[in-house]
C-alpha cells in the first residue's frame, strides 16, 4: 500500500518515505548502529572503541545511494534501507576510486586493505544484472 508520498508493510503499518540529504546524519547513525556488531563488518573495524568512527565511512555509500529514489527511511530514520537499482553502482567510478584511501585515513592500511578485499570477495559474488526483453 502507498499513502501520501510513502510506503506502508501490510503488517506493520509502519510508513517510509525516499530519504533526502536532510536525513544522512540520522542514515548514518542508523547503519553505524545496526552495522556495529555485525559478523561481517564488526570484525572489518576491530578497533572496537574507534568501530563508530571508523564505521562512519558508511557516509560515503549512504550519500551515494541517495542519488536514487530508493533509499527509503522511516519517520527519523529509525529504519534505512539503502537499495541499488538493478545496473546501477553503489558508489561512483569517482568514489570507488577514492575509497581505499578515505578506509586507510580512518582505520589504517592493514584494516583498510582488509575492507577491501571483502568488498572484492562481494564484488566477484554478485549475480549478473538481469535485462528484460
Amino acid at each position: 500500500m502507498i499513502y501520501a508520498g510513502g510506503m506502508t508493510s501490510p503488517h506493520t503499518q509502519t510508513a517510509v518515505r525516499a530519504a533526502t540529504p536532510r536525513d544522512l546524519d540520522a542514515v548514518v547513525a542508523a547503519l553505524t548502529t545496526a552495522f556495529f556488531d555485525d559478523p561481517t563488518w564488526g570484525p572489518a573495524f576491530p578497533d572496537v572503541e574507534h568501530r563508530a568512527e571508523q564505521a562512519s565511512a558508511l557516509r560515503l555509500s549512504a550519500t551515494s545511494a541517495l542519488r536514487y529514489p530508493w533509499a527509503l527511511v522511516t519517520g527519523r530514520a529509525e529504519a534505512v534501507a539503502l537499495w541499488i537499482p538493478p545496473g546501477g553502482t553503489e558508489l561512483t567510478e569517482e568514489e570507488a576510486a577514492d575509497l581505499p584511501e578515505l578506509l586507510a585515513d580512518r582505520t589504517g592500511r592493514a584494516v583498510a586493505d582488509g575492507i577491501m578485499q571483502i568488498l572484492d570477495q562481494m564484488e566477484e559474488a554478485r549475480p549478473p544484472s538481469r535485462t528484460t526483453i
